[in-house]
């Protein structure tokens, strides 16, 4: 008798040639939806966190009471979206790949400018440096640059585990420890009345955990954080 090859089983028929190529598109669209749907959870959640942190910056220097100098939310934006470039610019070099801000045009610099916006501005809003501005860049690019030291293997690819805004502050009041201290809670409410000394950490409360608990899915880590807190 004479063996059958193991193809002509699978693909000696034209309708067996056309429906396994046609399922394996059908699997790497689903696959490619999927991943777009990922991404745009991701989009939404640095979207909506950035335009928050950008309100409520305007409002506090405006309206609430921030101490810190105008110009520095500035300087550290600045400071901030340089050392992402630079820094994604260097690693795909070394990599040899293009770098990510390239991709999809003004709509992919705008995404990839997100995280860096968050940093800057968490970085300068929750630490008081008086007058001096050095801190404020020191603990920027320590944030944003800690996300392309600070990795490790994470679902089959490198990521980075340290918050930037928490790692930049903290680094921040660790170098600078005699003289930069935590912005004093007070001027965030100083120029209001009782009526928004209350609705303002509220409103906080309630929109930082709406966005993470809906858009991250961070729930858990937000219970257990209050949880050790609380104990």
């Amino acid at each position: 008798m004479t063996a059958i090859p193991d193809h002509a089983h699978t693909s000696s028929t034209p309708q067996a040639r056309g429906v396994i190529p046609t399922f394996r598109a059908l699997e790497n669209s689903w696959a490619s939806l999927k991943a777009k749907g990922n991404n745009d959870v991701r989009y939404k959640a640095l979207r909506n966190f950035a335009l928050s942190l950008s309100v409520f910056n305007i409002l506090g220097y405006t309206l609430l009471g921030f101490e810190q100098a105008w110009i520095f939310p500035i300087i550290a934006l600045i400071a901030g979206y340089t050392t992402e470039l630079t820094l994604e610019t260097v690693t795909a070099w070394a990599r040899r790949r293009r770098p990510k801000y390239l991709d999809n045009g003004v709509r992919g610099m705008y995404e990839f400018l997100l995280p860096a916006h968050i940093t800057s501005l968490a970085v300068n809003m929750l630490i008081y440096t008086n007058n001096q501005i050095r801190p404020v860049i020191f603990g920027v690019m320590v944030g944003v640059s800690g996300k392309y030291i600070l990795q490790a293997p994470i679902a089959g690819r490198m990521r980075h585990y340290m918050n930037p805004s928490n790692l930049g502050i903290a680094v921040t009041f660790t170098v600078f420890s005699s003289w930069v201290a935590v912005a004093q809670p007070y001027m965030f409410v100083e120029d209001t009345n009782q009526f928004f000394k209350i609705a303002v950490p509220v409103v906080i409360i309630t929109a930082g955990t709406i966005l993470n608990a809906k858009l991250t899915g961070r729930t858990m880590l937000i219970v257990g954080f209050l949880g050790g807190f609380a104990i």
